[in-house]
């Protein structure tokens, strides 16, 4: 699987979460930057964030959990301005990020069809292991 397609793939993995983060990198005046700033949604690759300073299609960006203090090399993934006149940015990691968010993401080649969904009840809603036993076993409470 290429890795576009596994981020792609991930995206339906997203979770809706503020998570604060810093970000450090040159806007595209070419001046350097620092912001803080809140996640919107995360994914095993990267997340989408808001920024005030204007970036660019493809620059790199480090992006810090100042929660571990671990950072990240990431570059801009996609810009899209919001209505509070900021751009939601999705950023990429540029490399694995182990435990970046502190939470857990399924496998890239993980897919929900294959899931195991618990088993249908027979008609009657009891359970298969109530007819299997002996009633008299079963004592009032």
């Amino acid at each position: 699987m290429q890795k576009g397609q596994a981020t792609r793939r991930t995206l339906w993995f997203r979770r809706h979460l503020k998570i604060a983060v810093h970000v450090y990198g040159h806007g595209s005046d070419k001046e350097p930057f620092f912001e803080e700033t809140n996640t919107l949604t995360v994914h095993a690759h990267g997340a989408v964030i808001t920024l005030v300073t204007m970036v660019n299609q493809d620059q790199k960006l480090i992006l810090t959990n100042p929660k571990t203090g671990e950072d990240l090399e990431c570059k801009v993934a996609y810009l899209e301005p919001n209505e509070n006149g900021e751009t939601n940015v999705g950023i990429e990691f540029m490399s694995p990020p182990h435990s970046f968010w502190g939470i857990a993401f399924p496998p890239d080649d993980w897919n929900p069809d294959e899931r195991k969904r618990p088993r249908a009840r027979p008609a009657g809603g009891s359970s298969p292991e109530y007819h299997s036993r002996d009633k008299s076993e079963i004592s009032a409470t």
